[in-house]
């Protein structure tokens, strides 16, 4: 799958409250001022992990991820988001328990996959002006837990 980061103006949601879980998503790391994107690989088996970094002035990346924060709760019922690869329905989003960089915020997020619900992982972790958005999927199923290992060993890495 050739997957690129897209400008946060391309993703529509059905509730305004959850763009930024549909920005996240669509692995656009909101209006940041470099953003890119790098498949990680498979990390056991079938299951893949991405991450996709943006990098932000000033105070824009504290921001941005009070705005991640503030979705959770109007979001964890669900909510329909467009973006250029199509329309994903979410059925639910529910907190993970994640402690990485100066913040972190982890989902499960049920989506509708051809009729079936399948559990997808979404990570977004901030370290100074930066805010790495870690997504995990599992085509063969659902995603039990949050790859911490692969978060850990990435947030490292960031100065």
């Amino acid at each position: 799958m050739d997957l690129q980061v897209v400008p946060a103006s391309a993703v529509r949601t059905d509730a305004p409250a959850c763009k930024p879980i549909a920005d996240a998503m669509s692995r656009v790391p909101g209006d940041a001022t470099v953003a890119l994107f790098q498949p990680i690989g498979p990390v056991a088996k079938t299951l893949t992990t991405d991450v996709t970094l943006g990098t932000y002035t000033g105070t824009r990346a504290q921001e941005w991820f009070a705005s991640l924060r503030a979705a959770v709760g109007p979001c964890a019922r669900g909510f329909t988001a467009t973006d250029s690869t199509g329309t994903t329905t979410y059925r639910k989003a529910e907190p993970d328990s994640l402690s990485a960089g100066d913040e972190a915020l982890a989902w499960g997020l049920t989506v509708e996959r051809d009729g079936e619900p399948v559990v997808v992982r979404l990570a977004a972790v901030r370290k100074k002006n930066n805010v790495a958005l870690f997504f995990t999927h599992d085509p063969a199923g659902g995603v039990g837990r949050q790859p911490t290992a692969v978060i850990d060993a990435q947030i490292a890495k960031l100065p």
